[in-house]
């Protein structure tokens, strides 16, 4: 596989985790540790993710 083909399929992966990410966290039901665990992200960055969430009611 091409180095560039490989490149863009990384990032698309690495997109899709950080959705996935995203929609849990909007669920609110699932702890940063469990969130990471299920999607292959660091704990970090689902707190970095979950900052940028808006605030909820």
């Amino acid at each position: 596989m091409s180095k560039a083909i490989e490149e863009m399929r990384n990032e698309t992966a690495e997109k899709t985790k950080i959705e996935n990410a995203l929609n849990l966290l909007k669920l609110g039901k699932l702890s940063f540790d469990e969130i990471a665990d299920a999607i292959g992200l660091s704990v970090e960055k689902i707190k970095e993710l979950a900052k940028m969430q808006p605030a909820r009611p």
